[in-house]
């Protein structure tokens, strides 16, 4: 046992760098053994030496080289991650990701090659996404994506931007415990508003309206548990001018009244399950229900 500490220690010596401030031990991947997870939100990456022996306290373990050659920094105990985990490739920092015994359980940032950040989440102790989770561009790293999650699901805003150069906002939808709850705002990209809609439980439930690039009304909707019920509205826009040319009065999910206003009388035609046919026939069937 006496010999193996003393043989460790030596490579150690003659393999440690300054890093920084630190002098901080170094180890090429061929002198350990790595018991390696693919997924270290459920089960933890073991690493020892080729001896057996439990890797303890903070390493610079290299794990590849040519052009792209990598490396992380990191707090070993009892073999495992503990702390702090910074992975390089080729000297710029990819990767920070916070460890608690070998499961992910804190920030965990991505970065592009450039150095700007790619996305950023974090992770409670049960190994579940909680908080702010951002995405960004690497061109200029404007923000893509922002959303809450409490628990591993998403609860709270969402808000998603366009991949133009103004990083415009494209939508806002709000989440309770994973689902989709009250309104939802989509925007064009001149940053108009393009439709307002409900949810209740992760379906349209009430109003659903969409609008013009320029402004107004283009359709009117009502949603009731998922399913379109009462009046649609439709309009079609000529300069300021707006006017209703459509209306659809949805009697239920079979059942349908077109109503065109293209002239000074309304012309009117029945559907029953999406196929047309006469008003007597739409009455009977009416009256058969």
């Amino acid at each position: 046992m006496f010999k193996n500490l003393m043989a460790f220690a030596l490579v150690l010596l003659t393999v440690t760098i300054a890093f920084g401030q630190e002098n901080i031990p170094v180890l090429n991947r061929d002198q350990l053994n790595i018991d390696f997870s693919y997924d270290e939100k459920k089960q933890p990456s073991l690493f020892t030496l080729k001896n057996g022996e439990l890797l303890n306290g903070k390493f610079r373990v290299n794990l590849g080289t040519g052009k792209y050659s990598s490396y992380t920094i990191c707090n070993y105990k009892d073999g495992y991650k503990n702390g702090i985990m910074e992975h390089y490739s080729s000297g710029t920092l990819m990767m920070r990701a916070e460890y608690c015994m070998g499961l992910v359980c804190g920030v965990f940032d991505h970065y592009f090659r450039n150095g700007s950040p790619s996305q950023s989440k974090s992770f409670n102790k049960e190994q579940k996404l909680h908080g702010l989770v951002t995405n960004y561009r690497e061109t200029d790293g404007k923000m893509l994506e922002k959303v809450n999650y409490k628990n591993g699901i998403k609860h709270g805003i969402q808000k998603t931007f366009y991949t133009d150069d103004k990083s415009t906002l494209s939508m806002e939808t709000n989440y309770v415990e994973g689902k989709k709850t009250g309104k939802e705002t989509g925007y064009h990209k001149n940053g108009k508003i393009s439709f307002i809609r409900h949810y209740k439980d992760d379906v349209y439930d009430g109003s659903y309206i969409t609008y013009f690039k320029t402004g107004g009304v283009e359709i009117e909707m009502t949603y009731k548990n998922g399913v379109l019920m009462g009046k649609e509205k439709m309009y079609r826009k000529a300069g300021d001018q707006t006017r209703l040319v459509l209306e659809k009065d949805h009697l239920d999910k079979n059942s349908e009244i077109w109503i065109y206003h293209n002239g000074s009388v309304p012309n009117k035609r029945y559907f029953i399950k999406k196929q047309e046919v006469t008003k007597e026939e739409f009455d009977k069937s009416i009256v058969r229900r």
